[in-house]
């Protein structure tokens, strides 16, 4: 039997209190739910292990744990949040994770979040120049809101205002029905244009609508993807280089 999310806080409430005193543990895990009306917030019951659910729950929000298919962190059905350390960060960047996800909140949320936990200047193992094209690309080509925290009580903070801000006119919680795969043939072919990397499902209802279809897409010049609305130059040169690259089977 899955816990609540009262036991849950409580099993890690419980483990920072050396003396295990039963005493203190129920009096914190009180404080931690009181005022549960307002701010409402969906957790990702594998985050349950960071300092930011307990700083979440210590600053009186409503929170929900449970396991979700996209982002660690909803505090709005239109904003999902994904949080990042720079460790996680640097990982999903070298195994390629981090775009697939970051795509996946684009095309769920209409105000998708990323938030990078920690210093971006401490990382050394990736060239910065590389580290600024990755977070420029995530701004203006992926259209992902962008916000760095310098530890877990700051990432809880930000989280809070956020669910405050988006809740402000309505104290009711909320629930997500996450987007399942496409069914008719438009969403289809929006679906398979949206996989071109630096493509989110805007851009690729602007391509289908500009060139009317799959095949003209990359039959097209780069002038003419150009032509269409919000594709500049550098997504159709990207464009026309998977147009024309062979497979190579190794």
């Amino acid at each position: 039997m899955s816990r609540s999310p009262q036991e849950e806080i409580r099993g890690k409430i419980a483990k920072d209190h050396k003396d295990g005193g039963s005493k203190n543990i129920d009096n914190d895990v009180k404080d931690a739910f009181k005022g549960r009306k307002s701010p409402f917030i969906i957790v990702d019951s594998r985050e349950t292990s960071s300092g930011v659910v307990r700083t979440l729950s210590e600053l009186n929000a409503n929170i929900e744990l449970k396991k979700i298919p996209i982002g660690d962190y909803i505090v709005s059905k239109r904003c999902g949040v994904e949080r990042k350390s720079m460790d996680d960060f640097v990982d999903s960047i070298k195994d390629g994770r981090l775009f697939k996800e970051i795509k996946k909140l684009g095309n769920q949320f209409s105000r998708p979040i990323l938030i990078l936990e920690g210093d971006v200047n401490s990382i050394v193992s990736i060239n910065r120049a590389a580290i600024l094209g990755t977070i420029t690309s995530i701004m203006l080509n992926m259209h992902i809101f962008l916000y760095q925290t310098v530890n877990e009580r700051n990432t809880a903070e930000i989280l809070i205002a956020l669910a405050k801000k988006e809740q402000e006119d309505s104290n009711k919680t909320f629930s997500i029905r996450f987007k399942k795969s496409p069914e008719n043939l438009k969403e289809k072919l929006e679906y398979i244009v949206a996989g071109i990397p630096d493509i989110n499902v805007s851009r690729a209802r602007d391509l289908l609508e500009g060139m009317g279809s799959i095949q003209a897409i990359f039959n097209a010049s780069e002038q003419e993807l150009r032509d269409v609305y919000n594709i500049g130059p550098k997504i159709a040169k990207k464009i026309r280089k998977y147009a024309k690259s062979e497979y190579k089977f190794s």
